[in-house]
């Protein structure tokens, strides 16, 4: 289920991005890719990642 929301997520913010800046869809979608990546918000999805990493983790500890 977060799977779907995640990606429903991903869906809506390129959608904005693209609505707000007049550009493609699939081009938002490249700016999204090159800041997780090494753009400037790369700490903060790192530290995303890092987080769910952790909390996958202890889920499945208590399985």
């Amino acid at each position: 289920m977060s799977d779907i929301n995640a990606k429903m997520a991903l869906k809506q913010m390129r959608m904005e991005i693209a609505a707000d800046y007049g550009m493609d869809y699939e081009y938002a979608f490249d700016i999204i890719e090159n800041a997780h990546s090494n753009g400037a918000l790369a700490h903060h999805f790192k530290k995303l990642e890092a987080k769910r990493n952790a909390f996958s983790s202890k889920t499945s500890q208590s399985e």
